[in-house]
């Protein structure tokens, strides 16, 4: 609704706009007058209940890719690629999925985009579907199948949940069964809604959705149908913009200590900036020793790591923010703006000006 809303602020459409957050709720008269709706609830009966002829509707969700209308929402794979990403970076061995009903598309799409980047490292996730008849509950019979299939789980072991609330709900369930999060069990959820990853226990780590740009976009879109043009070609998927990192994946699962507080302190320092010699002063052991250990546990050296993780702050901050590539540089670890331009392109494939126009979360454009 924020995305949708800026674009109303920003191009002045001609609209009375009637906000519905119910999608159970008893449908008045008043419907039958909509020229043009958003419509962003996972019930196709009530999508071909509201589809009168000559009223427009763009969807946001990934259900309705087969209905003959235009689809605008999340890439749900890359979503799932991501997670796996990140936690492999981490340094997991072992993995899980979890979500909430076999026939939510997003969640299975979210399941095979992280099976299928899990896999091209060696990885096998172990995955666990609930099936719900009516409207999902936190009940008795949750928490029994949701423990069972943790306490089978060897330790420690990542698990990506499908969405915010699930998570949550297992990490407090986890916490009660007496296992530490994320000393045996770290978490990571999607849709980053801030009140629910701080009430996890502990709080959660979570993928950022472009939902602004979603919502702008999709109202974009209805737009030009009420206006008589021809929409953009759809559906169109927009990439998460990247993970909001809180204390249930803070854990560096690696079982060599020297390893894992040179991981540590690289994460940590990378950006003041950090140099490889300072990482070897602080865990006092010689170049050639921990180049080893991290190409054969990242497959790369400890230079491209903290490259790699320069460049993930440079993308945070040019998703996010509107500084200017002079100050943003200095955050990245750089003192000149060009070298950083440089090595942005020559790991991400294209300029940060391009990256921001693209990726960018401000939607004021």
């Amino acid at each position: 609704m924020r995305g949708a809303w800026q674009y109303i602020d920003t191009h002045q459409p001609h609209w009375h706009v009637f906000i519905e957050t119910n999608p159970s709720g008893k449908r008045g008269v008043d419907w039958q007058r909509d020229d043009g709706m958003i419509f962003a609830a996972p019930d196709r009966s009530l999508l071909y209940e509201l589809a009168q002829p000559g009223r427009a509707i763009v969807t946001c969700l990934p259900h309705f890719e087969q209905d003959d209308m235009p689809v605008i929402c999340g890439d749900d794979y890359a979503t799932g690629r991501m997670a796996a990403e990140y936690l492999i970076e981490r340094g997991f061995i072992d993995y899980a999925y979890e979500s909430q009903g076999d026939n939510s598309i997003a969640a299975r799409r979210r399941y095979e985009g992280y099976r299928d980047a899990l896999g091209k490292r060696g990885f096998t996730p172990a995955c666990r579907r609930l099936r719900w008849e009516n409207d999902p509950k936190v009940g008795p019979e949750f928490t029994c199948q949701t423990m069972e299939f943790i306490k089978e789980l060897p330790k420690p072991v990542a698990i990506f949940y499908a969405h915010d609330t699930l998570a949550r709900n297992a990490s407090s369930h986890i916490a009660r069964i007496g296992f530490a999060v994320p000393e045996q069990i770290a978490i990571l959820s999607v849709d980053n809604d801030e009140y629910i990853c701080h009430m996890g226990k502990p709080p959660l780590s979570s993928i950022d959705i472009d939902y602004e740009r979603i919502g702008f976009d999709a109202a974009g879109c209805l737009d030009r149908i009420l206006a008589g043009r021809r929409p953009p070609a759809y559906p169109q998927y927009h990439e998460p913009l990247g993970i909001i990192t809180r204390r249930s994946t803070e854990l560096i699962p690696l079982t060599d200590p020297v390893l894992r507080e040179a991981v540590r302190f690289m994460r940590e320092h990378a950006c003041d900036p950090c140099s490889v010699e300072q990482v070897l002063n602080h865990v006092e052991v010689s170049r050639r020793w921990l180049e080893r250990r991290f190409v054969n546990q990242f497959g790369r050296t400890p230079h491209q790591e903290l490259t790699r993780l320069r460049m993930e702050r440079g993308k945070f901050l040019l998703r996010t923010t509107d500084m200017p590539l002079s100050m943003l540089c200095h955050r990245c670890g750089y003192s000149l703006a060009q070298n950083f331009s440089r090595v942005f392109v020559e790991v991400v494939g294209c300029t940060p000006g391009q990256f921001r126009r693209e990726h960018a979360k401000h939607l004021d454009h």
